[in-house]
């Protein structure tokens, strides 16, 4: 929520281009703010103040912590403030003719929406997932994501387990 991995990612490879979504308004402007002192633009990465979910819609976004510099972020719920979500596959990345190579989802309990609202565009590209994900969805998560054809799925342990980040290759 403050481009740690963005700026992670433009520092690994020069020649990336990093898309990132930040749904809270404080934690999005961190990003920029920090993308600059790190002597980023938007040439290097286009950045989206919206939540990710399965579809294009309104929803609640509810923050866990005080509207600070400390603001952590917050999850969709059935309260909070209004914020506008987006389906990654309505995305236009036409006019970038580079392909996506890695997508990483940290949600807070939407993330099996998140890759719903990404499956054309996961099924296109082919790219490396790393995923948050949480007890009550972990298994419908592999379960998509060997569905639509990954067979190497590992957890950060290397073992399946419920609270685990999962890497797909």
């Amino acid at each position: 929520h403050t481009g740690f991995f963005t700026i992670s990612c433009l520092k690994s490879n020069l020649e990336n281009h990093v898309v990132a979504i930040e749904p809270l308004s404080i934690n999005f402007h961190r990003i920029i703010t920090n993308l600059r002192l790190n002597n980023f633009n938007d040439k290097n990465a286009t950045l989206f103040n919206y939540a990710a979910s399965n579809e294009n819609k309104k929803v609640k976004f509810n923050v866990n912590t005080e509207w600070s510099y400390l603001s952590k972020g917050g999850k969709i719920s059935n309260s909070g403030v209004d914020i506008q979500a987006i389906k990654l596959d309505e995305l236009n990345f036409n006019d970038n003719p580079r392909k996506i190579r890695a997508i990483k989802i940290d949600t807070e309990g939407e993330d099996l929406n998140v890759l719903y609202g990404a499956k054309n565009l996961i099924e296109k590209n082919r790219p490396k997932i790393i995923v948050e994900t949480r007890k009550n969805n972990f298994n419908e998560i592999i379960n998509f994501l060997s569905e639509i054809g990954y067979n190497k799925i590992y957890n950060s342990n290397n073992k399946f387990t419920q609270n685990s980040f999962l890497d797909v290759f």
